[in-house]
């Protein structure tokens, strides 16, 4: 199973993306993913899409910190 999931992945250019990414980017992969979404709770569906249009969004992924956590929370 894992290396036919590997080449999925490949053939869909994942591995190939840029090693950092914003969170919205991750967020939007998570919900694209049928599996996961499909098997998400609604308030937690919820609270995704509401975060993905959230100014944290924008936060490379190697770049978010706990006060970008904090702030966000703050507002």
């Amino acid at each position: 199973m894992g290396k036919k999931r590997v080449a999925e992945l490949e053939a869909q250019g994942v591995l190939n993306q840029p090693k950092t990414v914003p969170l919205s980017v991750l967020l939007d992969l998570f919900m694209a993913e049928r599996d996961l979404w499909d098997n998400t709770g609604r308030t937690k569906r919820y609270v995704i899409k509401m975060l993905r249009d959230c100014d944290i969004a924008q936060v490379e992924s190697n770049q978010l910190r706990t006060s970008d956590l904090i702030e966000h929370c703050k507002k």
